[in-house]
């Protein structure tokens, strides 16, 4: 083989490496997918009471959706979402009581506390079973 074909051919390969290279960094990565179950957090409308379980692929998806979330620079990193049923910014973070299971949330949607339902307040004062004795 000539030295001419042999940096020709050297030439070649070092440019589909590269091409290949570039590809593999600026493609996205297809395969790596948010889980559409498990990890759910939960949401709850402060209007009408209504309760969202979102996976983390539903999060991103109402998060990236700019009519679904409000943007409200004054609220800090409050998210508030749509509500579908009272057609108002009114979805926010809830949580669950695990003994009662009863849904609550703690900040409104205007940032405002809310006080805890009776039942979960007495749970909350209890105080914690002795172990071991």
């Amino acid at each position: 083989m000539s030295p001419a074909l042999k940096n020709g051919l050297l030439l070649a390969a070092l440019v589909l490496i590269l091409i290949l290279a570039g590809w593999f960094f600026t493609r996205g990565d297809k395969e790596a997918t948010l889980p559409k179950t498990g990890y759910e957090t939960e949401w709850m409308c402060d209007k009408c009471g209504k309760q969202f379980s979102l996976s983390p692929a539903q999060f991103d998806e109402w998060f990236k959706s700019p009519d679904k979330i409000r943007r409200d620079p004054n609220m800090g990193k409050q998210i508030v979402f749509w509500c579908p049923d009272c057609q108002a910014f009114s979805v926010v973070r809830a949580e669950i009581d695990p003994k009662t299971k009863k849904w609550y949330i703690t900040l409104d949607s205007q940032g405002m506390p809310r006080e805890l339902p009776p039942e979960v307040q007495a749970g909350a004062e209890e105080p914690p079973p002795d172990e071991g004795q």
